[in-house]
């Protein structure tokens, strides 16, 4: 693991942080008059308890901090995934007009980019880490529904993220065909004539939550972690990335399978 000494560091930058982010979103949410749903008045008293926790350890007794700072993370990564996998109904209903502003909305409202944040900022040894964002990303499966949302199954008759930007949709589902065009034969027009819209984004949806929130982080933390033996750190050195990108691609090729004839 890592020195109590950086790990404190780490937890007063991230605390601070999300305690920033917290006074904003109170700020400007809050007490804004046009809303037309009730402010998550309980979203905002779990940030400030997430928030909170270590740095109020520490201010107590840095050795209790020290003692029980695994638990005390592992209490408040769970409240974390609580807030963060809440549906709030942030999901915008507009056309995107460029491409940044789009994949930087889906990596917010698949909650991926929260999600590996989270994993970077309180950390904890590998072997509890693995679990914890693993799981935390599975369960963000469960917004997708509300993401990939066609007009018939929502309030917003007008157009909803998915049918607005259908074809934002269909690019990203496109660049990561590559493997079934290349090596398996298929035609990416034929691949998207198989694959309804809904499939589509649910699958480049779950492909993405899983990768960067729980693959990439992953990853990149067990290049830092200092107790693997030498030989698990050559072998990650060697062949880490590799591995992780034909990861990514069978779990994509699973995906536009399974998610093509179940939808």
């Amino acid at each position: 693991m890592f020195s109590i000494e950086l790990l404190s560091r780490v937890d007063l930058l991230t605390s601070t942080v999300g305690a920033l982010i917290c006074v904003t979103f109170i700020k400007n949410e809050a007490f804004r008059e046009e809303r037309d749903t009730p402010f998550p008045w309980e979203q905002a008293i779990g940030m400030i308890f997430t928030t909170s926790m270590c740095p109020m350890a520490m201010l107590y007794d840095f050795s209790f901090y020290e003692k029980w700072r695994n638990v005390l993370v592992v209490i408040l990564r769970l409240s974390f995934m609580v807030g963060t996998l809440a549906d709030y109904g942030d999901v915008p209903h507009r056309v995107f007009e460029t491409w940044p502003s789009f994949l930087c909305t889906v990596l917010l409202t698949a909650r991926c980019a929260v999600i590996c944040w989270g994993g970077f900022g309180w950390l904890l040894p590998f072997k509890y880490h693995i679990w914890m964002q693993g799981i935390h990303a599975l369960l963000a499966f469960h917004l997708i529904p509300e993401t990939c949302a066609l007009p018939s199954t929502s309030r917003f008759a007008n157009g909803t993220f998915l049918s607005l930007n259908e074809d934002r949709w269909r690019t990203i589902a496109t660049v990561l065909d590559w493997p079934l065009v290349f090596l398996g034969g298929a035609t990416y027009q034929g691949l998207q004539n198989g694959s309804s819209a809904f499939a589509t984004c649910a699958a480049v949806n779950m492909w993405v939550i899983i990768v960067v929130g729980w693959m990439v982080p992953s990853m990149a933390l067990s290049f830092l972690y200092p107790k693997f033996s030498s030989r698990k750190r050559a072998l990650l050195q060697r062949d880490g990335m590799f591995g992780m990108a034909l990861a990514c691609t069978m779990y994509w090729i699973v995906l536009r399978a399974t998610t093509a004839s179940l939808f």
